[in-house]
């Protein structure tokens, strides 16, 4: 008997070791993006307000309510969040000063950027105002000053902090470039230190005065000397990178992948020489990109992807895969090359699958556009918004909606970045609105409720 109950033992930890992540919790919410404070404690910043856990993911609050977090950030207990009012659908700030249960407020009268938000010096707070304007508060986010950094950009991706420099990515709409920029003297002038022709870098990240940047197609950068010089890392990764964490200057993950147009798939990668090679340990079985990680240390970590759908490891993602990255379909099946590799494919108009979660979406377009569509789910009003390039297009983008039997049922155009449409008279349920540009074309799910 004690024989066969060390066999069954064995077999268990055999077994749970190679065990890479594992799903922990859905929250019902898109675009998310985490943060630990530590093992137990964290927040998510999400389309529709920002949720805090304090047992690891296993329960989470919604501590921010009616606001499209489009970015935050946490400096020992005051939160910050940069996004959209779904009430008054206007962009602005959001800064507490005790955990969540009460918010300084800031909107502006402008329908774009405030994309990223960062504390400096303590708790001073800079911010991605429109395009690519920076703000400063430095009383708590009750008052706020903006300061210019160049106008032939058109908006700013991320920002990472670094004593008195910023270092700020951003794209050119002029010539289309991914460009990062710095300033040394808290943003009053900035000066161009890198230039990209076609994958720039999307997000930063900063261990040991060393900054790591990740974007497309495997894009891997780093400096350091706080941004002043930058340095392309060849890699093995193929893919779509938008969010790294490094715990060391050695070893780091990032993650990404497709979760807008199809096929969809989900990444994360390792690596244990400071980006020189990396291991793939996706989690098994994902549909949709990563959108957020972050790691305790080496072994304990948190990701949650598009749908918002959140993982744990334990034993850092586990043995690297030897396979190639799955990539899966409209139909939910492994992709073949015809069953919904096309975006604005409608052929199956009851699909959910291209929902991005159902609470609004902001997903990369190409390398120089990404879409809003908020609130999702709505009781009437929906917000179109394209983020990007001031020349977005050379004709009217078209927009069709279609109920779930592929009935269209409303036609329109829009000729700027952003389109309101009102669905107060339409029946509740889901529709389906293709957006068809001059050079691209996507479809997403509405929820009217």
């Amino acid at each position: 008997m004690k024989k066969t109950i060390f066999i069954v033992l064995f077999c268990v930890s055999s077994l749970s070791s190679f065990s890479q992540w594992r799903k922990l919790n859905e929250t019902a919410h898109s675009n998310t993006r985490l943060t630990m404070v530590d093992s137990l404690n964290g927040y998510m910043s999400t389309s529709s307000g920002l949720l805090e856990t304090t047992d690891g993911w296993a329960t989470f609050t919604k501590v921010l309510f009616d606001f499209f977090v489009l970015d935050f950030d946490i400096n020992q207990g005051i939160l910050a969040c940069s996004g959209i009012d779904l009430v008054e659908n206007k962009v602005g700030y959001r800064v507490s000063l005790n955990n969540g249960n009460s918010w300084n407020i800031k909107n502006n009268n402008i329908r774009e950027g405030h994309s990223k938000i960062k504390f400096y010096n303590g708790d001073n707070i800079v911010a991605h105002g429109e395009r690519t304007n920076i703000y400063i508060s430095v009383d708590d986010g009750k008052t706020w000053n903006s300061k210019h950094v160049d106008s032939s950009l058109t908006g700013i991706f991320d920002l990472v902090v670094i004593d008195s420099s910023w270092i700020i990515s951003t794209s050119n709409h002029h010539n289309r470039n991914r460009e990062i920029y710095s300033s040394i003297d808290n943003g009053d002038s900035w000066t161009k230190r890198a230039e990209y022709p076609v994958n720039g870098v999307l997000r930063f990240t900063e261990v040991d005065k060393t900054i790591y940047g990740v974007g497309q197609k495997g894009m891997f950068v780093k400096s350091v000397d706080k941004g002043l010089s930058w340095s392309i890392v060849p890699n093995n990764i193929e893919q779509d990178i938008f969010r790294l964490d490094f715990i060391s200057k050695n070893t780091g993950f990032v993650a990404g992948g497709a979760g807008a147009t199809y096929p969809t798939y989900g990444v994360i990668y390792r690596t244990k020489d400071g980006g020189q090679s990396w291991d793939n340990i996706s989690p098994n079985g994902i549909k949709t990109a990563i959108s957020g990680i972050d790691m305790i240390n080496e072994n304990l970590g948190f990701a949650v992807d598009y749908n918002g759908v959140i993982y744990k490891t334990t034993n850092g993602g586990g043995p690297a895969k030897t396979d190639s990255v799955p990539k899966y379909g409209k139909d939910g099946k492994l992709w073949d090359g015809t069953n919904g590799g096309n975006p604005a494919d409608t052929t199956n108009p009851t699909d959910t699958s291209n929902s991005g979660g159902v609470n609004g979406v902001s997903n990369f377009i190409n390398n120089n556009l990404s879409l809003e569509i908020f609130p999702n789910p709505t009781t009437g009003k929906v917000n179109i918004q394209l983020v990007g390039s001031a020349e977005l297009t050379n004709a009217p983008v078209q927009l069709v909606l279609k109920d779930g039997a592929g009935k269209t049922v409303l036609e329109t155009s829009m000729s700027s970045s952003s389109k309101t449409i009102n669905l107060s008279s339409y029946a509740k349920g889901v529709y389906y609105l293709q957006i068809n540009a001059e050079n691209w074309n996507t479809t997403r799910k509405v929820v009217r409720e």
